[in-house]
Order: C-alpha cells, then sequence, then structure tokens
C-alpha cells in the first residue's frame, strides 16, 4: 500500500523554491504555497503544480505536511499561527519549522 503525503510550503524563497522543485519533481504532490510576496507564491506554484495562497495558513489547511522555509524572523509568527488550529503539531525542527496534520 503506498501512502501520498501532500505537501505544503510557507516561502517561496531560494529554499522553499528548490524544495518545492524537487520534491515535484520526484513526483510528490506539493499541493500548495505561499509567500510575503504573492506573485512569488503564483510563479512558484505554476512550477509545481500547486495552488498559490497569501496566508500560511490556507497552506496547511491543504497539506499533510508543511513545510517553513522562512527567515529566522519569520518562523517564530508563522509558526505561532499556523499551530493556532490543534490539528497540527511540530514534528521535526531544524531551522526550519514542518507540520503535519493530526487529526
Amino acid at each position: 500500500m503506498s501512502v501520498t503525503v501532500k505537501i505544503g510550503v510557507i516561502g517561496a524563497g531560494v529554499l522553499g523554491s528548490a524544495l518545492a522543485r524537487l520534491l515535484a519533481a520526484r513526483g510528490y504532490p506539493v499541493v500548495a504555497v505561499s509567500s510575503r510576496r504573492l506573485e512569488r507564491a503564483e510563479t512558484l506554484a505554476v512550477a509545481v503544480g500547486a495552488e498559490a495562497h497569501r496566508l500560511p495558513h490556507e497552506v496547511a489547511v491543504r497539506a499533510d505536511l508543511t513545510l517553513l522555509t522562512l527567515p529566522d524572523d519569520q518562523i517564530g509568527p508563522v509558526a505561532a499561527e499556523v499551530a493556532r488550529d490543534p490539528s497540527y503539531e511540530v514534528v521535526f525542527k531544524t531551522p526550519h519549522y514542518f507540520f503535519r496534520k493530526v487529526a
């Protein structure tokens, strides 16, 4: 049995764009992306076949796994916004946070 994990990317800069493109190229479904600048999210969304969103929470509700690929000073506020929904939890932290849907 194969499990498909829908991936969302919050942050369409160098790291987020590279991860989204690599994951999509390897067949992982990148379903939603967001950026402070909607045009960056739209450009990346077209490249990976995803939906573009302005608000981070809009990405998280569409994905099973959400990657935060943001500048360090933005990680805390964005993570707090996404974490307000009790169906998400932080499951891994490097310099960036990763969320998965738990309910």
